[in-house]
């Protein structure tokens, strides 16, 4: 009779782990598709290419952000001038978040970590340093709100 108990008792388990095997390969195949979904897309940022100026421009202070395209990244170039610095940093934005009316993305570079906020409908981008950057001396910041030249000719 226990062998009989026994038998019963596997053949549970067995249809159990069948149906929990099943379920989860579902969710593998979920994940999958999803992660497609996410390498296909491609976004557009033609919108966002060329010259942004800092919003404290004066004389004596000026900070400027140049935007490329990249392949399908944002390629930059900033250059700061004040009276006690000059500093260029220039590279890749890796792009974290699109949303409908804003993208942020980060440069990641030991010398000098800034973050990129874009603001779509105002044509606005604000650079904030991630701890010390090295790019440029002490007392210079390329952070700040830049503003998007508007194209001449």
């Amino acid at each position: 009779m226990k062998s009989v108990y026994a038998v019963l008792l596997l053949a549970v388990l067995a249809c159990k782990t069948k149906k929990e095997n099943l379920q989860d390969q579902e969710v593998v195949d979920k994940s999958e598709d999803q992660n497609q979904q996410t390498e296909e897309q491609t976004w557009d940022y033609t919108d966002l290419y060329g010259q942004y100026v800092h919003e404290n421009n004066t004389k004596g202070f000026s900070a400027i952000l140049i935007l490329e395209p990249q392949g399908h990244d944002l390629a930059f170039t900033l250059h700061l001038t004040q009276a006690n610095c000059e500093a260029t940093v220039a590279g890749n934005i890796g792009m974290m978040y699109h949303g409908e009316t804003g993208y942020a993305g980060f440069f990641d570079d030991p010398a000098c970590r800034l973050s990129f906020t874009f603001f779509l409908i105002e044509h606005q981008i604000r650079i904030e340093e991630i701890g010390i950057c090295r790019s440029h001396a002490l007392g210079c910041s390329f952070g700040g709100l830049y503003l998007k030249r508007k194209p001449t000719g």
